[in-house]
């Protein structure tokens, strides 16, 4: 065996000028106790351990950074990491509401297209995943309610009562001697 047939393909990083809680906040999502530094150009310039954490001891990591730096923290951490993370819990939570596997993987991909669209406005929660759990309950109640006034309107269309057809007397006519004449020529075939 060899290391490539068991290492991590997938692997979170971080760039050397990010906030330790923004280390924090990766290893508490991914589940992880290691996360490679690399810099600008995509090389590794070092680990952050827990242990490393730890041993900071940094006053820092118990205060609540400010919002500026919160909106900053946000954009920072990419966004498919969060969907990357997340996406199964979000897919089976989501199947609570509705069985339709579809509908629920669109609206989990419209909170990450709407959480990417405000990463610079939003002010990162403390409980992530709360968050998006929240946010994919209110899409998919939102979204259905759409589909069913779609549908709705739809069906009222599709509803020939709702628009009474009267045809003109020439159009009788000219009906009845189509008729009429499809009726000769089947006869004509076949008597032949």
């Amino acid at each position: 065996m060899r290391v490539r047939d068991i290492m991590t393909t997938k692997v979170f990083t971080i760039r050397p000028d990010k906030h330790l809680r923004a280390v924090e906040e990766i290893m508490k999502w991914a589940h992880i106790r290691h996360v490679p530094v690399i810099d600008d150009h995509g090389r590794l310039v070092g680990i952050v351990s827990h242990r490393d954490l730890m041993g900071a001891a940094i006053s820092s990591l118990q205060v609540r950074i400010s919002d500026v730096e919160r909106v900053q923290h946000l954009s920072g951490i990419e966004v498919r990491q969060l969907m990357h993370v997340h996406y199964k819990a979000l897919l089976n939570y989501g199947y609570k509401f509705v069985k339709d596997d579809e509908f629920v993987k669109d609206c989990i991909q419209d909170i990450f297209i709407d959480l990417w669209n405000s990463r610079t406005r939003v002010v990162e929660p403390d409980h992530v995943k709360a968050y998006l759990f929240v946010s994919l309950r209110r899409k998919i109640f939102r979204n259905r309610r759409k589909l069913r006034l779609t549908e709705e309107s739809s069906n009222a269309l599709n509803d020939d009562s709702q628009f009474p057809v009267e045809f003109s007397p020439e159009w009788w006519l000219i009906e009845e001697e189509t008729l009429s004449h499809k009726t000769r020529l089947v006869a004509e075939k076949l008597n032949a």
